[in-house]
């Protein structure tokens, strides 16, 4: 399902491979920083000194002044700046050491020329462009490291010059080179460009008019800036960032530029440039499918910033299409998420659909990873991160929305997810993502920050969500008012301009990875239940299993597959067999990791091709159902199911080889029970009756030797009991090698012939009358064996062959099921397999820790010994009513098991007071020799040996034989209980 395409261990990868540069190899570092391609390698890197001129800036240190000069006049023209250059397949780029933001990118392709200058004292390089940059660098490292550099630079500059076609071809598409073109005809400075006749296509808003006011937005006094700065420093595929060009985004771009400087801050134009018939055949190759996507798409397209116009039209809802569909089949792991239409609504009306599209995947992929996902990880993150700063920041507002329970991360959450453009006004909104493409998610940070702020005193009135959200939907409304400031006329949106990144200049990339680490876990364990419980919410019904059977499930399945494989996405992960194999020794006893046989290989094949979906591949929704399917508790309906295992043609037969097999994998399935390592029902059972014949006869005992027991004492049994391991285990493993064999035998006498339309209908052999029922006996069963007699049997012979073996169809019924362990959330010890003891010992203890059934037995037993006394009594005189009457004052009893006993019993098997005994504290072990002789609950009934008479023994007043400690003997007794 597409839904699960990301999860929690997607999330953490993608948050951490932009938030932890200590994980970040220097290629990806270098990646980030520059923003070019990730498939881009560092090839080389030296330390330089540069100096980039142009022949505008020529111009100045000649001191002619250009007329119309819209940008300061530089000063120190050809001062040398310390930085790093780096060579990568298609890229020179240069880092400024003293600066995070300065920066130099030039593609190899719109590098024309390349010359070594001389220098006595380094290497001196001179690089000319297409457009004009100049930039001269001096090596500051060893002649021998620079000059390796530049071979390796020539090799690459090389291959990229068969692109020169492809890139005045490309810069056609630009508007900044159709500005170039326009304006500089008659420059007298020598300025290099492409003549560019026609206005390239660009976004809706040529069409259909950018949002705001032009003149109050002052959009030719912007727009010749950026011309200005285009003939300085460069443009699109060679172009300077510096500090100019950093605060031309924070005082605005030209609708016209808008689309290209996005694309060229964020580094997305490099993709399209690398790329440029991809979102044409992406398009054509998918034209006619039909994805989830695509109807969710088509769901919100009407929705996507309806208050402009081209989005009320057939030509803007056709872009936006587009580009949404090309990008689901771009990225199918995210496809299509909700508001990735109203950002890219946004792009289109500056961009062509191939630079929205380019952008739209390096938002996504690189900028704001987790943002746009089926689980939004990232934008939830960074709510925490946002509650996070707004408690360092402003520390009393934070401490007022925690005491009224204001969720700011609520009302805070549109604001990041569409970068404002769902609550300010479009011509504000644009502002924002201005400086978001160039710096990345810390503008909205900032932004948010000085909106809580300017907000402050009336958010300190408010008690509830929707008071705060009223705040903020009056403060959008009013950003275009003008309100005084510092003697000065501004606009609102001018003021928290100023604020977000004024006063929180120290919210920066640092900060921000701080904040995430610091939260993340908490962010994506919440992510992972969500997950978890959609997933689960999804599955078939499964009437077999309950809610935590499944979860349980679900956890083993994924720990087990994120632990063996590579891949972080859970969506894309499949249980091959080796998993599947570890997945089962985690919750039945019977698979052992150790001990891998071919039988245990065999019947786990079996179940993993049943379970599997019809892709051949188990997923968890069929890993799910096939252990519902087994785990069937009615015993008709599990034996139906298991047949149907070996049932792989679906024709209700299976042949006497397959026969074979099934009896071959009864008995690998029922080896813990055949090894002794597991107590059966029907051990259970006699254990039971072993222990309560015991007690009554103890009881018995202590009765004859004149021990009054009250009627109305519960029973309490033993702590422990003294039995012969090796019997116990020896009888039950003849138990379940008989069954093998009597299952086979029953199997091929019950066997059916399969039908042979040669062969007579009726026997006319006259000596086949005369063969005894012996001999037929044997010839069914030979013919059952002999190869020319094929047979096979139906799942109601399978059922009635299981069923005539107490062995087998007690295990069906109560051991198999039984031996899934689906409640223990965690691994599985050696010792403990779904509740039941891992050993002889144990098991034993086991079934004396439920003492609900021993004591039943024991007060039934009792209950018959009763009946036949008093038959016998029955016939005796009515003196006999008086002899009965006596006795039982003197010692014989009646006991009664109530509830409260029964419950005690299984509480703690510590001896109550009564006729056992007064609190006698438990024995162990060694405690429960009688006579140093031990004796097996398998062994012979041997009678006991007579117990020596005490010397402190004597007759009370009546002449009837009292023990000299009564209660110690009683505890004894019933302590030292050894079962033969």
């Amino acid at each position: 399902m597409d839904f699960f395409k990301s999860v929690a261990s997607l999330a953490q990868n993608a948050i951490e491979s932009i938030n932890n540069p200590n994980h970040l190899t220097p290629d990806q570092l270098m990646q980030g920083f520059f923003h070019v391609p990730s498939d881009e390698k560092i090839l080389g890197e030296i330390n330089v000194d540069y100096i980039i001129t142009s022949m505008v800036l020529y111009s100045f240190s000649d001191s002619i002044k250009s007329a119309g000069t819209y940008l300061p006049v530089p000063h120190n023209i050809n001062s040398r700046r310390p930085g790093k250059l780096t060579l990568t397949q298609n890229y020179l780029l240069i880092k400024q050491n003293d600066s995070t933001e300065d920066k130099i990118v030039f593609h190899l392709t719109s590098i024309n020329k390349v010359q070594k200058l001389p220098n006595a004292e380094t290497l001196h390089v001179r690089v000319s462009t297409t457009n004009g940059m100049i930039l001269d660098i001096m090596c500051d490292t060893i002649r021998s490291k620079a000059e390796h550099f530049w071979h390796t630079f020539n090799k690459q500059h090389n291959l990229n010059k068969e692109d020169r076609v492809k890139l005045e071809s490309f810069q056609r598409t630009l508007y900044s080179e159709y500005l170039i073109s326009k304006n500089c005809k008659n420059s007298k400075l020598g300025e290099k460009h492409i003549d560019i006749p026609q206005h390239p296509q660009g976004g809706l808003g040529l069409k259909y008019k950018f949002p705001g006011n032009e003149s109050r937005e002052k959009e030719i006094l912007k727009l010749k800036r950026w011309f200005e700065y285009f003939r300085r420093y460069g443009r699109n595929l060679e172009l300077v960032q510096n500090h100019i060009f950093n605060s031309l985004l924070l005082v605005g771009i030209p609708n016209r530029l808008r689309g290209e400087i996005w694309e060229t801050s964020s580094g997305s134009i490099y993709y399209r440039y690398q790329n440029a018939e991809e979102y044409e055949n992406l398009l054509e190759e998918n034209k006619g499918k039909h994805t989830l996507a695509i109807e969710e798409i088509e769901k919100d397209l009407n929705r996507s910033l309806p208050e402009y116009s081209a989005f009320q039209t057939d030509e803007g809802i056709d872009k936006l299409r587009r580009v949404l569909t090309a990008y689901s089949w771009k990225n199918p792991d995210i496809g299509y998420c909700q508001a990735m239409n109203i950002v890219t609504a946004a792009l289109l009306i500056f961009m062509t659909e191939d630079q929205a599209f380019w952008t739209l995947n390096v938002l996504c992929d690189k900028i704001i990873p987790g943002y746009y996902s089926k689980t939004m990880y990232g934008v939830l993150l960074d709510q925490k991160v946002f509650e996070g700063m707004v408690q360092k920041t402003l520390p009393l507002l934070a401490d007022h929305f925690n005491k009224y329970d204001i969720q700011l991360s609520i009302v805070s959450l549109p604001w990041f997810l569409s970068f404002f453009l769902n609550t300010m006004p479009l011509v504000f909104a644009f502002r924002v993502m201005d400086s978001f493409f160039a710096k990345g998610p810390k503008t909205l940070f900032k932004v948010a920050l000085a909106i809580v702020k300017i907000n402050s005193q009336e958010l300190l009135e408010c008690t509830d969500d929707g008071e705060c959200i009223a705040v903020f939907k009056n403060f959008f409304a009013s950003l275009d008012e003008i309100t005084p400031e510092d003697h000065k006329i501004k606009r609102k949106f001018d003021i928290l301009w100023e604020i977000a990144f004024n006063d929180f200049q120290m919210i920066d990339d640092r900060m921000i990875i701080k904040y995430r680490n610091t939260f993340k876990n908490e962010v994506f364990k919440g992510i992972d239940l969500f997950v978890k419980r959609a997933e689960i919410r999804n599955l078939p019904d499964t009437p077999h299993l309950n809610k935590e059977q499944i979860s349980n499930i679900y956890d083993r399945y994924y720990r087990i597959l994120i632990q063996d494989s590579n891949s972080p996405n859970r969506g894309n992960l499949t249980m091959d067999f080796d998993s599947f194999e570890k997945f089962m020794s985690e919750i039945v006893p019977w698979v052992n990791m150790e001990r891998e046989t071919r039988d245990q290989s065999s019947f786990l094949k079996r179940l993993y091709k049943n379970w599997s979906n019809e892709n051949g591949e188990m997923s968890l929704e069929s890993l799910v159902v096939g252990v519902n399917k087994i785990v069937n508790r009615d015993l008709m309906n599990a034996l139906s199911n298991f047949f149907s295992l070996y049932d792989t043609e679906n024709t209700g037969r299976i042949n006497k080889e397959t026969v074979l097999e099934v009896a071959e994998d009864l008995i690998f399935i029922t080896t813990p029970w055949r090894d002794g390592k597991i107590f059966d029902t029907i051990a259970n059972r006699e254990l039971e009756d072993q222990i309560a014949e015991k007690i009554v006869q103890r009881r018995k005992n202590l009765i004859e030797k004149g021990v009054e027991v009250s009627e109305t004492e519960e029973i309490s049994l033993p702590d422990e009991v003294k039995f012969d391991e090796d019997k116990w285990k020896t009888k039950q493993s003849v138990r379940y090698l008989s069954a093998s064999s009597s299952f086979l035998q029953l199997a091929f006498k019950y066997a059916q012939p399969y039908e042979n339309p040669d062969e007579n209908l009726i026997n006319l052999d006259d000596d086949d009358e005369d063969l005894n029922d012996k001999r037929k006996e044997s010839i069914t069963h030979n013919k059952a064996l002999d190869p020319t007699h094929p047979v096979y049997i139906t799942p109601s012979m399978f059922r009635m062959v299981i069923l005539a073996n107490e062995t087998y169809s007690s295990f069906f019924e109560n051991q198999f099921w039984k031996s899934f362990d689906l409640d223990s959330p965690g691994n599985i010890t050696d010792s403990v397999f779904g509740g039941m003891v891992g050993n002889i010992r144990g098991m034993v203890n086991n079934v004396m820790a439920d003492g609900v059934r021993v004591a039943s037995q024991v007060k039934k037993k009792m209950g018959d010994s009763r009946i036949r006394a008093d038959t016998a009594a029955s016939s005796e005189s009515g003196a006999s009513s008086f002899a009965q009457s006596e006795t039982k004052g003197n010692g014989i009893y009646r006991t009664s098991i109530d509830s409260k006993g029964a419950e005690s019993v299984m509480t703690g098997w510590t001896l109550e007071s009564g006729a056992l005994g007064d609190n006698f504290e438990d024995h162990d072990i060694d405690n429960l020799l009688v006579n140093n002789e031990e004796v097996g609950l398998l062994g012979n009934n041997e009678s006991e040996p007579e117990e020596e008479e005490n010397e402190d023994d004597e007759d009370d007043e009546f002449g009837n034989f009292v023990p000299a400690d009564n209660e110690k003997r009683l505890a004894d007794d019933m302590n030292e209980l050894n079962l033969k």
